[in-house]
């Protein structure tokens, strides 16, 4: 069988390239220790972390589906966090929000590889970023972590309109971009977001399981590090 030729690869930024996991750990133990001495009801990182992990995916959800406003998915989330530890505070949650959009981007921990397969692409592809994320969080991200150079387009889901996995974020940026579904690829992390996206759009998804399974994701190609796509393109 001919190999596919493409001319663009787009990414995922949040959990693909940029290390959500290990840089919000940073984030909230710095917003902690300002905050634990006020409120000692919080009992650790962890177990603030694990009770915000379930509210903020519960927003996101209703934030993709239009449900609710960015400004009160960055506030609430914490306020119902916060209230899980017998907190009661809007002033401290909406204060919290605002450390959080100030230090997370400035962290700075990429995914194993980020570096060496976007320089390896480089040479070969025109490349581009598609994320959900907020712009005054992706960007500085973008710009603290170094990917800056790599990606001349940048599409969030604010300019767009729209969010993923809604395939119309995908054709707002191949329009952008001067590119064609036909011959692009989208790199991402998540089935439903990115590869369901995607594939609605009409560009061929590479899912990058970093360790993770998943029952029939239904990906294009699937692979476990960003190192692997280097097999593909």
């Amino acid at each position: 069988m001919t190999k596919k030729t493409y001319s663009y690869v787009f990414f995922d930024l949040d959990h693909t390239l940029w290390d959500f996991d290990a840089n919000n750990l940073l984030t909230f133990d710095e917003i902690l220790q300002k905050h634990r001495q006020k409120y000692t009801k919080i009992p650790d990182l962890e177990s603030f972390m694990e009770v915000y992990k379930i509210h903020n995916k519960n927003l996101w959800d209703q934030y993709k589906k239009g449900e609710i406003e960015k400004s009160y998915l960055s506030y609430r989330r914490f306020e119902l966090s916060l209230e899980h530890f017998g907190i009661r505070s809007l002033e401290t949650a909406k204060a919290m929000a605002e450390d959080y959009i100030r230090i997370s981007p400035t962290k700075t921990i990429l995914r194993e590889g980020a570096h060496e397969i976007l320089s390896y692409l480089q040479g070969k592809y025109k490349l581009g970023l598609i994320t959900n994320g907020f712009d005054e969080i992706q960007f500085v991200k973008i710009r603290e972590s170094g990917l800056e150079p790599y990606f001349p387009l940048v599409v969030t889901s604010e300019e767009a309109g729209c969010k993923k996995p809604d395939p119309e974020i995908f054709f707002y940026a191949l329009n952008k971009a001067g590119a064609t579904a036909g011959h692009s690829i989208y790199v991402g992390d998540e089935p439903e977001t990115d590869v369901a996206g995607a594939r609605n759009a009409g560009v061929d998804q590479i899912l990058v399981s970093f360790g993770n399974t998943f029952h029939n994701p239904g990906a294009t190609y699937l692979v476990n590090s960003l190192h692997e796509i280097r097999f593909i393109l």
